[in-house]
């Protein structure tokens, strides 16, 4: 369990290295990035997962997904994406985590790497900005 949330971290940690990356900004590269991490399908049920969240990233899904009546409302997946804007904040235990929109483009399955329709997600970004 601690592994995974490390890894949820870690892979919300490389959203937001990415969406605030000077150089994708300029170019407006649309090729997409992979990780593996949260995503929502609201950003409602983003805000939500960071207030649930304590060390047990299944609890937090379950939480959020039985609330929005729908198993995969909120998932960890792996994915590829293009980074979007940041639409909110939410403080959790003095310090501020930022909801972004993520643009999925490609999910990973038994198969491999398959193309989607892109549709917009939304993942969460732990920032090192507290509250005082």
């Amino acid at each position: 369990m601690k592994y995974l949330c490390g890894m949820i971290l870690s892979g919300l940690a490389l959203i937001g290295a990415a969406t605030m990356s000077p150089a994708a900004a300029e170019t407006n590269d649309p090729s997409p990035q992979f990780i593996s991490g949260l995503i929502c399908d609201t950003r409602e049920q983003a805000e939500r997962f960071v207030l649930v969240l304590r060390d047990n990233v299944e609890k937090a899904l379950v939480t959020v997904n039985t609330e929005a009546g729908t198993p995969n409302a909120c998932m960890v997946a792996t994915y590829g994406f293009v980074p979007g804007q940041t639409v909110s904040e939410v403080e959790r235990n003095g310090a501020i985590v930022n909801v972004v929109e993520v643009r999925v483009m490609a999910v990973a399955t038994s198969g491999g790497l398959q193309m989607i329709e892109p549709k917009v997600y939304y993942s969460v970004v732990p920032t090192s900005d507290r509250i005082a």
